[in-house]
């Protein structure tokens, strides 16, 4: 046992006395620096919250009669609490109890409650809030379970026995389970990276790459064609991952570069496209994509549908206003001003001679 000098997340400091060994100790002065407020700040916000009667629920008169009483209530426990902490010291596990009783004593917002329960003993009421939360925490355990098993499916022929749980995050999926080779060597060739920080498999969702539920089927069908039991909580893309009816990654695209508002064309280097791609309209090599004018639109376009090429949605957009451009401009057929002025000296030599057919004078002879 050790008395220190902690300031709380609220900048007041206060000194403590804490029980364990010095790590547990050192773990929790930062715990509580980091995470909570002093023991009048606590009190303070809590006073505050119970002075607004507004969530309370009843007649005009109960909800008045039932904030006193819930409020003697808070004052009275938050007295206990600093009575047990004196004593006892104060833990990271005594503290979370004192939350999660605090929580189940806010939700309680019929006045009707507190009328009722005015005379039971404090002790009491925080025994039976215990077997509540309890109650609670597990009924929720047991739901989770339930809603894992139906998520979860199990391959025929099981190669492991550790579960792949795939989630969309919207700008990414993830992949989470136990370090397992069978795993990690499937959802690598799929070109999911390793996230150190978050410890699990990720892949980044584009434009390119098709929507979070495709690659999320597809990375699932993988693992279960090689016997790794999947987790996929969307019931539509489940079914796509069994099925194997997804929608396939395309590795050939057109998209937009936002810098220079031109086409780049994207593609699996194992496919022997460069020089194809090479012979659009001054098409620019850089970087490891073509880089092409989308004024050339009408090449851009029956290129793409030859070779099976994707297009962006915005680089559509920049072809179909191209297109549009191209055709409100307006075309001439300029005119000559005097057509015989533009009639070479030859086309005159043939009309001469097309014209007669008696010999020129200066061509008799004179004989």
């Amino acid at each position: 046992m050790a008395k220190y000098d902690i300031t709380y997340s609220c900048g007041h400091s206060a000194t403590i006395q804490l029980f364990g060994n010095l790590n547990d100790r050192k773990s929790k002065i930062e715990w509580l620096e980091a995470n909570a407020l002093c023991p009048e700040c606590c009190k303070r916000q809590h006073i505050e919250k119970l002075k607004d009667v507004s969530d309370l629920i009843g007649t005009e008169k109960q909800v008045a009669w039932a904030a006193i009483l819930r409020n003697d209530f808070f004052a009275e426990m938050e007295k206990l609490m600093s009575e047990i902490s004196s004593k006892n010291g104060i833990n990271q596990e005594l503290e979370e109890r004192f939350i999660k009783f605090k929580e189940y004593f806010e939700a309680q917002v019929t006045a009707k409650y507190w009328i009722e329960n005015r005379d039971v003993p404090i002790l009491k009421r925080l025994k039976n809030a215990e077997k509540a939360i309890n109650k609670n925490k597990l009924e929720t355990s047991q739901i989770a379970i339930t809603a894992k098993n139906e998520a979860t499916v199990h391959p025929k022929d099981e190669s492991t026995k550790d579960i792949a749980e795939i989630k969309d995050l919207e700008d990414r999926i993830e992949l989470k389970s136990p370090n397992n080779e069978i795993i990690r060597s499937v959802i690598k060739k799929l070109g999911w990276k390793w996230d150190s920080e978050e410890q699990c498999w990720y892949y980044k969702i584009t434009v390119t790459t098709g929507t979070s539920g495709e690659r999320i089927a597809e990375a699932g069908n993988a693992l279960l064609r090689v016997g790794v039991p999947i987790r996929i909580f969307d019931e539509a893309v489940r079914v796509k991952a069994i099925s194997g009816e997804y929608e396939p990654r395309y590795t050939e695209w057109l998209t937009l570069d936002p810098s220079s508002n031109c086409l780049k064309a994207i593609w699996d280097k194992s496919k022997n496209l460069y020089d194809k791609i090479k012979s659009l309209p001054k098409a620019k090599y850089k970087n490891g994509a073509f880089y092409v004018d989308p004024k050339y639109y009408e090449e851009v376009c029956d290129f793409a549908t030859l070779y099976n090429f994707k297009i962006s949605p915005k680089a559509n957009e920049a072809l179909l206003n191209e297109e549009k451009a191209d055709r409100a401009r307006i075309r001439i057929s300029p005119k000559t001003k005097n057509a015989k002025e533009q009639i070479s000296g030859d086309e005159k030599l043939n009309e001469i001679l097309k014209s007669s057919c008696d010999i020129l004078d200066d061509l008799k002879d004179d004989t």
